[in-house]
């Protein structure tokens, strides 16, 4: 008795170890496609951005003659609204330039105006979609260690997504604030549905079950995060909705960029 007592807790044992091993398997397996599609993503980043990047700088100096031609005062409101178009689309080139290179650029100070700027730029999408912007800064909040225009890119998808998860007379709440372990925390609230069970599931290339949008959003801020130094985790709000808090490092005292 005692020897097959003994023989069914060796078998039990070897069924754990096995199961354990085929996960371990499947999550390293899972890992990889990961990367492998992050690095997919990266070259096509790259490429897109330097196909794009040649007829918007066109189109700049258009614009800059335009501009210099002279036009009344609703013919400069245009131009000056398609520059700032413009620039912004840069920008996201730029961004996702940054994810695609190899070459981390050095990080830097960088205050919480960010979350203005990342505001700024999703506030016509916001105003279609019938979607408040609240915007809470905390007084002498650090600032954090970082690429500036990664760090917008990441936000503004962050915000973005948010907006497409809220429903029209919604709010979506930003914050920029000093985290509990000297780091800082900038949050993004809606007042959506909330996370699904499988929150990890968003984060991954494919993950998203939305039928709007790419399923594109989180998975890139979190990269963009993670280059940073940073993290991005994904909590249910209290009184209903989602939350995504990015913890980065705080900039030493003293040191601001704007």
């Amino acid at each position: 008795i005692l020897a097959l007592v003994l023989a069914l807790g060796a078998g039990s044992l070897l069924l754990v170890h096995e199961a354990g091993v085929r996960r371990a398997t499947a999550d390293a397996a899972a890992k990889l496609e990961e990367e492998r599609r992050l690095a997919e993503m990266g070259a096509l980043a790259g490429l897109v951005t330097h196909e794009v990047s040649n007829p918007l700088n066109s189109i700049r100096i258009a614009l800059g003659l335009l501009e210099a031609e002279g036009a009344d005062a609703d013919g400069h409101g245009v131009v000056a609204t398609m520059k700032d178009e413009v620039q912004r689309m840069a920008r996201t080139l730029d961004g996702y330039m940054a994810l695609a290179s190899s070459e981390r650029r050095l990080p830097r100070p960088v205050d919480a105006s960010l979350l203005s700027s990342a505001r700024a730029r999703v506030a016509a999408e916001a105003r279609e979609r019938q979607v408040a912007l609240a915007l809470d800064i905390e007084a002498e909040a650090p600032a954090v260690l970082g690429d500036p225009v990664v760090l917008e890119q990441a936000l503004s998808n962050l915000v973005r997504n948010a907006i497409q998860a809220s429903q029209a007379g919604g709010t979506v709440s930003l914050s920029w604030r000093r985290g509990e372990r000297d780091d800082v925390e900038i949050r993004v609230d809606d007042e959506g549905a909330g996370w699904p069970d499988q929150r990890e599931a968003v984060l991954r290339l494919g993950g998203s079950r939305r039928t709007e949008g790419h399923g594109l959003g989180l998975p890139l801020a979190k990269r963009f995060v993670e280059t940073l130094g940073g993290r991005l985790d994904l909590v249910d709000r209290p009184g209903g909705g989602a939350r995504v808090t990015v913890h980065l490092p705080a900039a030493p005292s003293g040191s601001v960029d704007a």
